[in-house]
């Protein structure tokens, strides 16, 4: 900051105080004194513009510091919020994923509940098929064993009345045994396989 000179007057030492100059009380006021006083004020000058240019260096280097730290902060927020959107999307997809599973496990257990009803059903329907054979069965040989008693007591009958003639009895009797083999084969169907 130059020290405008106002004219090439001498200044007075009054004047001097008023603009505030360092060398105001001990300056004179002759232009002589001024001419060779003017180097040191020149020095004085320089002196204080280093002085205005540290303080301007330290002013930018805080501005600086000031930005870079502004920026760090910047940084960290903008960290910050990507890690709280990365941890929303994470928690979003843990979500996604728990109701994914959540559906496929109910899914796999309708599968297996479904599948326990198909083998329950198998089984019950296997067993009704074995019971109607055994019934069937059962009805075969009783309907077999009537038959047996009612030729036995046919025979019984014919043996009676004809007691006389035993040939007719016999060969009757060899008939109705001839016809219960012919009937066996038929009759073994319904037997269970030993």
């Amino acid at each position: 900051m130059a020290a405008e000179v106002k004219s090439s007057a001498p200044v007075s030492a009054a004047e001097r105080k008023e603009e505030g100059s360092p060398f105001a009380e001990t300056m004179p006021a002759d232009s002589n004194f001024l001419a060779t006083q003017t180097p040191k004020r020149l020095q004085a000058m320089e002196r204080q513009l280093e002085l205005e240019r540290d303080v301007k260096a330290e002013l930018q280097a805080q501005l600086k510091e000031e930005e870079q730290y502004r920026r760090r902060i910047e940084a960290e927020r903008d960290r910050e919020k990507a890690m709280r959107q990365a941890a929303e999307s994470q928690a979003s997809i843990w979500q996604e994923t728990g109701k994914k599973m959540r559906r496929d496990l109910e899914r796999l257990l309708t599968q297996e509940e479904q599948r326990r009803r198909d083998v329950e059903m198998d089984r019950d329907k296997a067993h009704n098929q074995r019971r109607a054979a055994e019934v069937d069965m059962t009805v075969a040989r009783q309907q077999l064993l009537a038959e047996v008693q009612l030729r036995r007591e046919a025979e019984q009958k014919l043996s009676k009345s004809n007691f006389v003639k035993e040939e007719e009895w016999g060969a009757s009797f060899q008939d109705t045994m001839f016809k219960i083999v012919r009937t066996l084969p038929q009759l073994f169907e319904y037997f269970p396989e030993c």
